[in-house]
Formats: C-alpha cells, structure tokens, sequence
C-alpha cells in the first residue's frame, strides 16, 4: 500500500515525541546507528506485517534516554539498508527522510509499508518462513509462533477446515431427523436446486454434511458440528464456557468468597449451543424497567440480539484448523461487561477499523456459514457486526469494543449507559434498588 513521505516538521515532531515519552510506538522503532549498521531484519518484518506498515528511526540511543546520537555515515547506511530489504520475501520498499538536527547529528527515518495480505507475513528469506516472521508487539518486535505464521498463510487462500473428515465418527453418528428438518429448509429455499436430484448419499456430499475419505463415507466436521448427535464425543474442546464473575476482574470474589457467581460448559450442536448459551446469559444478566407515561417496558442489562449475534460470529468464524480444535468458546460476565473470545483472529483483508464499515469478501468457513443461513440462524455474511453495533445504539448503551489479535478475537459489550446521570435517574428503575454508575442489582445466581 502506499506512503505519504515524512516532512522535515513531522520528522522532527516524532523525534521530539519519543524523547518527550521516552519509549518507542507500536508504529515507529528506534536503533542507535552511531557506530555502524544495526540488523533490521526482525523490525522489516514485523513493521511489513503490521497494519499500516510504521517507521525505523536511526540516530537515537534508547539505551542514553533517546539522545540524538546521529548515525554513522548516511550513504552507506541507506545502502545497508537497502541491502537488508531485498533480503526479505516480499522485498521491502522503503522511504528515507533525513534531517540534521542542530547538534550536528545527522537522523535517518526508514517508513516501511504494509505488506498486501494475501503476501504476508513478510520474513527475512535466509531465516525462513517459520523462523524469519516476526509480528509487532507493543513497542518490540516479536518472533511469530508457528500458529501465527500459519494464520497469515492460510488467509491467502479460500480456507477448508469446515469441510475436513471427521476420521472417527461414521455417517450414523449424525441426526438423521435433524439432517430431514435441514433438507426440507433447503427445498423450499432452493426448489430447483440440481443438488435435490441426487441419490440422499450423494445430495449430503454436494452440501458438504458428508466426505469420501480413503473409500468410505465420513462427517465433515461442519456436518458433524451442525447436525452430529453428539459433536463433543470427537472434539471435547469444542464446546462454550459461560463464567460469571463477581466483579470486574476474576480475581475478585463473591459475597460467599467463590470465584464464580455461576460456571457453565455448554456442550451440543452449534444450533443448540447457541439457544443454550442465551438462556444461562438470559438468566443471569440483569434487568431494568423503562417508564415513559403508563407504559411500563422491561430492558435487559445487555440486547439479546447483540450476544446471539456475538456468540454466532464466534462459532461461525472461529478457526477450526487443527492449531486450533483443542480450543473452546469463553464467554465471561463481569459487572461491567460481557466478553466473548475465539480462536482465530480476521480473516482475509478485514482490520479492526473495517468492522461495521464493509463484509468481508472471503469466509474462513463457508460450508458452515452456508448451513447456518439455509437454517435462517444467520441472514447473510457480513450483517452480524452492524447488527450488534445498532441494537447497542438502540437501547443507549456504548457501542461493542472489537479486539482482534490475529490469532484471536474478542468482542466486548458494556453495560455503561451513554444516557446522562439526570436522564438515567428518570428512565430507569432497578429492582426498587437506588441507581448507581454500575446498574448494580441482585444478582441471580
């Protein structure tokens, strides 16, 4: 992706920056050059994956508060540099900015831009794949784990986890009554489908409910997951962990001295995983009244649509790679939040600051997304982050806070009202319990 150049003025207000906060950014990395040429392979790296891209700054000491010590010979150390970029895959191209500073000191800065997607990770080519990526973390640079390569490598193309043999189970192992309801959906939806003209064999094949592998017959493990009578008995790790605190952090305890208020393992189908999870958190969120003349209206601490939509985007969308099948779900209550976390991180092009703005072109697990929206549990591909976001906006509580690590994803929704104190003290009543900046009610338990 493109650059704009750094300016002598910006230049300088990033040098000044850094000394003032004494620490390097997440975007900009410090190496004193005074003496010669530092390797740079692991910032090249790790600035080529991050997003954005950032810059590398030669000429401040970090180890003598960020002093202007300058570099050694500009020319040769561009040249150095230089060398250094084409030895990365993709290569590297930088852009230089220089300045001398009034001290005499002569500074270089080195903007490396973002590495395309569907090239990353960036690594240095002598190292290899697995040994040469490195990721940004904070203000250092981080050597990738195997996962994290493998993240970045299998969003270069369309995934297929979804559909992989379930080695143990058999065609029998699946609900035949629930793959019939499935069947029925899909007629109606698709009535002149060539897929319904199949023998039943060969129709589950087509839909991906069932693989051939090595002569015989086995669930996909989209199958299995969907319409599997028991999917747990193959993957015990795939299954949601509810977790109710007390608190905000989990180390703070009930009013008993125990560490959960209440602790769930949600095991089943994803459709009944689902329908589950949103009983035990119906349960044990709390609730208020609105009052608008004599109408009295009930409102949950948190909008129904918002978690089901969070909980189906993690089912859906998490990574079901074998780095990953040993995993599960956490959904975690606090007083002042709900968090939902998976495995696997964005997958394809999509940052952060694209949730809610546009769909994403790719899907990590396409077979399963196409059984969830015959069954109607989903409605298209890229509407369950906007529909989170409005039902927040709807009922005036901040809007969800999306975390992506690349290698795991976390959506948070608050129960902080963006209603002022005086509007809350008029439109909400808890339990006959006096209102406070937390909605703190009894809990049920």
């Amino acid at each position: 992706m493109g650059m704009i150049v750094l300016t002598r003025e910006e230049f300088l207000q990033l040098i000044n920056d850094i000394q003032s906060l004494q620490s390097e950014m997440d975007n900009i990395e410090v190496k004193a050059a005074a003496r010669g040429a530092p390797k740079i392979y692991d910032s090249l790296s790790a600035l080529s994956n991050r997003i954005s891209g950032g810059i590398i700054i030669f000429g401040l000491d970090e180890g003598n508060d960020f002093q202007a010590t300058g570099v050694y010979d500009l020319n040769d150390l561009r040249t150095k540099i230089g060398e250094a970029t084409v030895q990365m895959e993709p290569p590297v191209r930088p852009e230089f900015t220089s300045v001398n500073l009034d001290n005499g000191a002569v500074l270089l800065a080195v903007e490396i831009p973002e590495c395309p997607y569907k090239l990353k990770p960036c690594y240095h080519k002598p190292a290899g794949l697995n040994g040469g990526s490195y990721i940004r973390v904070a203000d250092g640079d981080r050597k990738m784990t195997s996962y994290e390569v493998y993240m970045f490598v299998s969003s270069r193309s369309e995934a297929q986890e979804d559909i992989q043999p379930v080695l143990r189970a058999k065609p029998e192992d699946l609900d035949a009554e629930a793959i019939d309801r499935y069947i029925k959906k899909f007629r109606e939806k698709n009535p002149k489908s060539r897929i319904l003209t199949y023998s039943y064999e060969q129709m589950l094949q087509r839909m991906n409910i069932l693989i051939e592998y090595q002569g015989e017959l086995k669930p996909t493990l989209a199958g299995m997951l969907m319409f599997g009578q028991f999917p747990q008995q193959f993957y015990p790790s795939l299954f949601i962990a509810f977790m109710m605190y007390a608190g905000t952090t989990p180390k703070q305890k009930g009013p008993r001295g125990e560490r959960f208020l209440d602790n769930r393992r949600i095991d089943g189908t994803i459709p009944e995983m689902i329908e589950e999870v949103e009983k035990i958190i119906r349960h044990n969120m709390r609730h208020s009244t609105v009052v608008s003349g004599f109408v009295r209206q009930d409102i949950d601490e948190y909008p129904r649509e918002a978690l089901r939509e969070a909980v189906i985007n993690a089912l859906a969308h998490r990574d079901y790679s074998h780095y990953a099948l040993g995993s599960h779900i956490d959904i975690e209550m606090f007083a002042d939040r709900l968090e939902v976390s998976n495995y696997g991180g964005l997958y394809g092009p999509l940052s952060e600051m694209d949730l809610g703005l546009r769909s994403n072109a790719t899907t990590r697990n396409a077979a399963l997304m196409r059984m969830l929206e015959d069954l109607d549990i989903v409605e298209n591909r890229g509407s369950g982050i906007l529909a989170m976001v409005e039902s927040m906006r709807a009922v005036h509580l901040s809007p969800p806070h999306f975390q992506d690590k690349h290698t795991s994803f976390r959506v948070t929704f608050y129960n902080h009202t963006l209603l002022d104190q005086e509007m809350r003290e008029c439109l909400f009543q808890f339990n006959d319990v006096p209102l406070n900046d937390n909605h703190v009610s009894p809990l049920p338990i």
